[in-house]
């Protein structure tokens, strides 16, 4: 089990890089939520001009269905028709509204894929800075180097002793073996002896981190290297695709790039 970090805890230079992450972490969230909203609305504006065009094929289809008829109403087909056109100009509002903000898109991708990816790249040095003081303040504590030492130098001469009075098949492969060696294995064990210990569920220690990257939000698109970044930017915010061998047409995205979805 895990136990929370206390921030106030944190050294100065801790809280500083912290800050400083999670300033940059706060613009992310941001532009992901406005571009979730964009994307939202861009979404339903698509919708809304989809049903309108829907609705006007189906009154089309109605007036010319009722100018066939033995005895057509020109009233009713008149209205028809008017319906037709205002559905179909109510469409097409919609539509080119959705295809302006559509606009939007692509600068929002470049600048949310340009902010994760420089983001991630902060992720581990910030970890490593609390790891390094968490791992200083453990070494410092009262006792615990002497501790540990005893408890060493307890294993490693328990791990020669049974070494020098076995007969068992490890004994015999270690017989030719020089004291570097010998002590190295010695070393491994001890190691493994304490991971035992570690994996118990019982164990409540502190995060071995204290940042992490916020998940991704549908529409955007994540690149992994500063190449595959390059090629979103040249292509407007668009997912580019290239061929997938020689001479091939384009038709898989570029190589360090993903939508998600």
């Amino acid at each position: 089990m895990q136990a929370a970090i206390e921030h106030t805890s944190l050294s100065p230079k801790v809280q500083e890089v912290l800050a400083s992450f999670n300033e940059e972490r706060d613009e992310y969230l941001d532009l992901q939520k406005q571009f979730s909203e964009v994307f939202q609305e861009t979404n339903r504006l698509e919708m809304t001009a989809a049903a309108f065009e829907a609705d006007a094929e189906k009154a089309n289809a109605a007036w010319k269905e009722m100018a066939k008829a033995r005895k057509a109403d020109q009233r009713k087909i008149n209205a028809e028709i008017e319906r037709s056109v205002q559905l179909k100009q109510d469409a097409e509002k919609f539509s080119r509204t959705a295809a302006v903000r559509k606009e939007l898109h692509g600068e929002f991708v470049i600048k949310l894929s340009e902010a994760r990816f420089y983001l991630a790249q902060r992720v581990e040095p910030v970890n490593r800075v609390y790891r390094g003081e968490r791992m200083n303040q453990l070494l410092a504590t009262e006792g615990f180097v002497d501790l540990l030492h005893e408890l060493y130098k307890l294993h490693s001469e328990n791990f020669f002793s049974l070494l020098n009075n076995s007969a068992e098949s490890w004994e015999r492969a270690l017989a030719g073996a020089t004291f570097e060696e010998r002590k190295k294995t010695s070393d491994l064990a001890f190691v493994e002896m304490l991971e035992r210990h570690f994996h118990k569920p019982s164990i409540n220690t502190k995060p071995w981190h204290i940042v992490s990257l916020p998940g991704a939000v549908k529409g955007e698109i994540i690149a992994q290297t500063a190449g595959a970044l390059a090629k979103l930017k040249k292509n407007g915010g668009e997912l580019p695709l290239e061929a997938l061998g020689p001479g091939a047409i384009p038709s898989a995205p570029a190589q360090g790039l993903k939508r998600v979805q």
